[in-house]
């Protein structure tokens, strides 16, 4: 049935009618781009999730009161390091700091040379930053975000902080973190934790919360437990949790935003349905004069559901590799801000080129084969009909 023949005889009847064909090519070609462009950029937002979240602390131990987190004493440390399994405890400093003049928030993380398992964490997100030089003066790192929105503000070379009634603590930038890193410290503000204690009045005997190493993820939950046992207040998160959490949220956002899409999706099958549902007196004469020297039924149908089907495909293909180019060549610009926010400084994010062959397969199935079947009716409707009343 599909021979060359059959192939080339329905690409020519294609061209012969390509300017109603066009119109809906282009149409269905932008839908598929939208959806696969929001796929695209979902399955390259978790991947740099899973990445950024590999190698982080097993657990995180917070100190709860009245349902709020509050700052966690330092005693905890040595108590949770005699635990069997805890390989390693350490303090966290970090807090949120208001800048008034630009109207947004600074995630202010406190610095330590004496804690080589943190800080060579956040060391290996960072490309040519010389934390040495905090052994020299007190300074600050910060991110591009923070370092662009302060340069509006002129402040190039130190930024002021106010704490307490009125204090200011003024240090000096020192540099800023590279743009690979940019997902996770736009809005990064890297500095001291004799500073950071001063600027969010941290007591020296408390940090912000704790984080365990578990050499063997097997007893993380013995651990956790035992660490409930000691402080029935603490509140344990587990790292494989906030993970799932953090992909359930991306997940809840993107099943609305496909939700929506589908109505658009709808709309324009039904409208492709109901225009084909009215065949012109050009397409009924086709199919009448194809019935009359001797073409079948199922052939003619056949004949039809190609036609679809090359069409459907060939937007497809033509919206994915248009989305392909969008999302990781030109960073998809407009449509980024959807999953990066607006909350607070805007991300820059460079989008890493991941193919979900699963996701992409399952965007065929939904958008070609809908449009395909969609002309099985009608079609089906003008053969049954006498070709010699057709062509009267």
């Amino acid at each position: 049935m599909f021979n060359i023949s059959f192939i080339k005889f329905s690409l020519k009847m294609m061209f012969s009618s390509r300017r109603e064909l066009i119109a809906v090519f282009m149409l269905y070609t932008c839908l598929i781009f939208i959806l696969s462009s929001f796929f695209l950029m979902k399955n390259s937002l978790f991947n740099a999730f899973d990445h950024l979240i590999d190698g982080k602390p097993e657990l995180i131990i917070q100190n709860m009161q009245g349902g709020k987190a509050v700052n966690t004493p330092l005693s905890w440390a040595d108590e949770i390091l005699e635990i069997d399994g805890v390989g390693q405890v350490y303090p966290r400093l970090f807090g949120t700091y208001f800048f008034e003049q630009g109207r947004d928030f600074f995630t202010l993380v406190g610095f330590s040379l004496l804690e080589e398992s943190y800080d060579s964490e956040i060391q290996s997100i960072i490309d040519g930053v010389d934390f040495k030089s905090f052994q020299n003066q007190e300074g600050i790192y910060v991110g591009l975000g923070v370092q662009k929105l302060l340069r509006s503000h002129y402040y190039t070379d130190s930024f002021s902080f106010f704490y307490g009634s009125g204090k200011k603590l003024t240090l000096p930038i020192l540099g800023h973190f590279s743009k690979k890193s940019q997902l996770e410290t736009n809005d990064l503000i890297l500095l001291s934790k004799q500073s950071i204690r001063l600027i969010l009045n941290i007591d020296e005997n408390f940090a912000t919360d704790l984080v365990a190493n578990i050499p063997n993820p097997a007893e993380k939950v013995i651990v956790a437990t035992k660490v409930r046992e000691l402080f029935p207040n603490a509140r344990i998160l587990d790292i494989v949790d906030l993970k799932v959490n953090m992909k359930r949220n991306y997940d809840i956002f993107g099943g609305t935003f496909f939700a929506l899409f589908l109505l658009p999706l709808v709309a324009f099958l039904i409208l492709f349905y109901t225009k084909i549902s009215a065949l012109t007196e050009k397409g009924r004469s086709q199919v009448a004069i194809l019935r009359a020297i001797g073409w079948e039924i199922p052939l003619v149908m056949s004949w039809h559901l190609f036609n679809a089907f090359f069409i459907a495909s060939l937007a497809y293909m033509v919206g994915v590799l248009c989305s392909y180019f969008f999302v990781f060549t030109l960073n998809a610009p407009g449509l980024s801000q959807l999953f990066l926010g607006q909350a607070n400084l805007s991300a820059s994010f460079n989008f890493t080129a991941v193919i979900p062959l699963e996701t992409l397969f399952y965007l065929f199935i939904v958008t070609v084969f809908p449009y395909t079947l969609a002309s099985v009716i009608p079609i089906y409707r003008s053969s049954i009909v006498s070709p010699l009343e057709v062509l009267r």
